[in-house]
């Protein structure tokens, strides 16, 4: 299945979560934005793992990104303790 039919799946996952007021986070569109604004090219394998989940990389980079929004939410203060 290519990763356009994935994505296309789990819209409608998303729209149901949507639906009932959770929130979700794409976490495809934030490694793309990633790899399209690295100072040097990344390999998109370099953001996955051998088993296809996502590696050391790509968890330090959508940890980052979660906490960013969170904290843009006011669910956390990134001030620290």
């Amino acid at each position: 299945m290519t990763t356009n039919r994935i994505h296309a799946r789990m819209g409608r996952l998303v729209d149901a979560l949507a639906h009932k007021g959770y929130a979700t986070i794409d976490t495809i569109a934030i490694l793309a934005a990633h790899q399209r604004s690295a100072s040097q090219t990344i390999p998109t394998a370099e953001y996955f793992d051998t088993t296809s989940h996502h590696s050391m990389l790509a968890h330090r980079i959508l940890a980052e990104a979660m906490s960013e929004r969170l904290s843009a939410d006011g669910v956390v203060d990134r001030r620290g303790p």
